[in-house]
């Protein structure tokens, strides 16, 4: 599926690009084209085939690990794009880097406190933060209300490793984070 912005004025169609795209639609409209992934614990989700992927609100694969409920919205070699939800007075992770993908999270509800080496920011809805994976960082909800957000990794393939949060599989987590190069750090 190719989609062109045509902006008012001439433009040469020679500069125009084919993408492959992901797109959210309102429910009836996506149920209307293609349910391309389940609301069922446990499947798996993974985009089309076609190169794009058509969801509708709450559509995803779902995974629970720890209170934390993640929505796969995205799952492709390029990018992973999860809404996670956070329960309150969630520590996060420890302090770590990944140096094989970079995040970014985008809040839409509650405040998620993200520190970057010794810088700390609270994050509203509406605020994004980018992190590279090689820089020690950590996230966590200091909150007694829960906090929800899109998590995006670039390149995709984390959604492996939180599968095998979700699911107790110690060889594939430790599998994923040998191969993003996951590591706690220290102060």
């Amino acid at each position: 599926m190719s989609i062109y912005v045509k902006y008012a004025g001439r433009h040469n169609e020679a500069f125009w690009l084919r993408q492959p795209i992901s797109v959210s639609l309102p429910g009836a409209l996506a149920a209307r084209i293609v349910r391309a992934a389940t609301t069922e614990k446990g499947n798996t989700m993974n985009a089309l085939g076609n190169g794009h992927t058509l969801l509708a609100p709450g559509d995803g694969e779902v995974l629970e690990a720890g209170g934390n409920h993640l929505v796969i919205k995205v799952a492709t070699p390029s990018q992973l794009v999860a809404e996670y939800t956070a329960p309150s007075h969630f520590d996060g992770p420890p302090l770590h880097v990944h140096p094989g993908f970079d995040e970014t999270f985008l809040m839409l509800e509650g405040r998620l406190e993200v520190t970057v080496r010794d810088e700390r920011a609270e994050l509203a809805p509406g605020a994004t933060a980018y992190v590279s994976g090689t820089v020690p960082h950590t996230f966590r909800n200091p909150t007694g209300e829960r906090v929800r957000f899109l998590l995006i990794c670039s390149p995709g393939g984390m959604e492996q490793y939180f599968r095998g949060i979700a699911t107790g599989d110690d060889a594939l987590v430790a599998t994923i984070a040998e191969r993003v190069g996951y590591r706690a750090v220290s102060d």
